[in-house]
């Protein structure tokens, strides 16, 4: 296949910078609404832009640009180039720490989001989105009642999947959130309701056993005078009703229907 010109590449760097470099990929350009701005605004491919279809080369463009705009990188050592150089009165990569055992936390998170969503909600919602990067990503998230939507508190990149892993998330940005509002989130199973005036009503986490006890860990290191299990035990801690549908639809799908009430009981 013959390579892009000129002309095709310089649109295309246009593309690609309006995408954003990080997230960029051949097949995701062509499938996207910027599309017909490589194009030239027609709705059908030329024999001009069939060289769009050589995904190596669109690839190969992409990795250049992303080159530029990072050029140390966006894994660990690139995140902490790009700490010192956000503004300091608004910054978002809040922590980057890489721990004894080679695990590493990357916190994102803006003091509005702390000030705004956090210091308001009763509830957090946590859940590992979808896999974007060569890491996990986990989100603490809260309905906004100002937007009327779910809103996103602090977004965690680690390579950690487990009860420690989930505990250093929870406990970092918990530890930023607090620094910006200066003062300590309460927790309703925990506090007196006649002397705290607000405090979160639940914990919302998916389906994943790691969560679930992490968050035990970080709310027995907060209240020492219960275990995490003790924690985890009350109505605080609440399994999203999306993820527990979803694992029992996934659940009917590999047993018959006769089965599934006895796999759930024990």
């Amino acid at each position: 296949m013959r390579s892009i010109s000129s002309g095709i590449r310089d649109q295309l760097v246009k593309v690609v910078t309006n995408y954003g470099a990080v997230e960029a990929t051949a097949r995701r350009l062509i499938s996207s609404s910027f599309m017909p701005i490589m194009l030239n605004g027609q709705n059908e491919l030329t024999h001009q832009h069939l060289v769009l279809l050589n995904q190596s080369a669109v690839n190969h463009i992409i990795r250049i640009e992303r080159a530029k705009q990072f050029p140390f990188g966006t894994d660990f050592l690139g995140v902490q180039h790009e700490m010192p150089r956000q503004d300091p009165k608004n910054p978002y990569i809040c922590e980057a720490i890489m721990y004894p055992d080679g695990k590493f936390i990357v916190c994102g998170l803006f003091p509005d989001q702390s000030r705004k969503i956090a210091v308001k909600a009763v509830e957090y919602h946590n859940d590992k989105t979808y896999k974007r990067t060569n890491c996990h990503e986990y989100e603490i998230n809260a309905y906004s009642h100002e937007a009327h939507h779910i809103a996103t508190i602090a977004r965690i990149f680690t390579d950690a999947e487990d009860e420690i892993g989930y505990y250093r998330a929870i406990q970092v940005a918990m530890s930023v959130i607090e620094l910006d509002i200066d003062t300590r989130i309460q927790f309703g199973h925990m506090v007196s309701r006649t002397t705290e005036s607000h405090w979160v009503k639940a914990i919302l986490v998916d389906m994943h056993l790691g969560q679930a006890k992490g968050i035990g860990r970080y709310l027995a290191e907060v209240y020492p005078e219960k275990s995490a299990a003790q924690h985890i035990s009350f109505p605080i801690v609440k399994v999203c009703r999306v993820h527990w549908e979803r694992a029992i639809h996934k659940l009917r799908r590999d047993v018959d229907d006769s089965n599934v009430t006895v796999l759930i009981l024990n």
